[in-house]
Parts: C-alpha cells; structure tokens; sequence
C-alpha cells in the first residue's frame, strides 16, 4: 500500500498487488477513513514504513502559521495517528513492524528549518516510547 498526497507518476505494474491511496496526510480528518479503507480493501497491515516529510525550508521568525502547522501534522501527528490505528492489530497478532524515518537533523537541526527538524525530532521520541 502506497499512500501519498500525489498519485504516482510511473504506472502500477498488472497485476502487482500494489494498492495506491491518495490522500492528503497533513489532514487528521481523512486519515481515520483512509485507514478503514486500507483495512477492507487489502487488509491490516503488518508492516508500517512512515517516511512522509515536508521542509518549508524558514526560520521561526519568517514561517507563516500554515507552514508550520502543514509541517507538523504531515511529519508528526499523521505517523502518530498511523501508529494508533494499525499497532493495536500488530500486537493482537504479536506481530507487525513500525519504520518511522527521522532525520539527522533532529540531532543537528541547520537552520531555516527549526519545524522540520522539530517534528522528526519528535518522531524519535514517539518511537522510542515503550
């Protein structure tokens, strides 16, 4: 299962199981339906790989509120919310993996990017909770 804000631009092999969603992640509204549409169409996943990222690329000063805000919710809550609706199938079963891709920019934040660098900082705390 592929889920991104575009669909992709190489076309699905025939007869791949490879099923595409569109969706726009930074919105926690679509994300509950989004996952009862995986979980009817294909199944509970046993492997979740968050790897969506966005960098607006300014400093806290110069970043309008809609970046920050997009920059959050599609780097932080939407790997959370992902997490809270597929893990508690993983541990009924006892089985399934969670890959949450950070950045090393959560331990080296550069500048202009103090959102991003916030939120795969972030990403690493809600990985690391047991």
């Amino acid at each position: 299962v592929v889920v991104d804000y575009t669909p992709p631009t190489w076309t699905l092999p025939s007869g791949a199981r490879i099923h595409f969603y569109q969706c726009d992640l930074s919105d926690a509204s679509l994300i509950k339906g989004l996952c009862q549409r995986i979980r009817a169409n294909v199944g509970n996943p046993t492997i979740l790989v968050n790897n969506a990222g966005i960098c607006r690329g300014s400093t806290v000063a110069d970043g309008s509120y809609s970046d920050v805000t997009l920059t959050i919710n599609t780097n932080l809550v939407a790997p959370f919310l992902l997490c809270k609706e597929f893990l508690p199938e993983m541990i009924r079963r006892d089985h399934g993996h969670i890959v949450n891709i950070a950045s090393m920019s959560a331990l080296l934040p550069p500048g202009k990017i103090a959102d991003y660098a916030a939120t795969k900082a972030g990403l690493i705390a809600l990985h690391e909770v047991r």
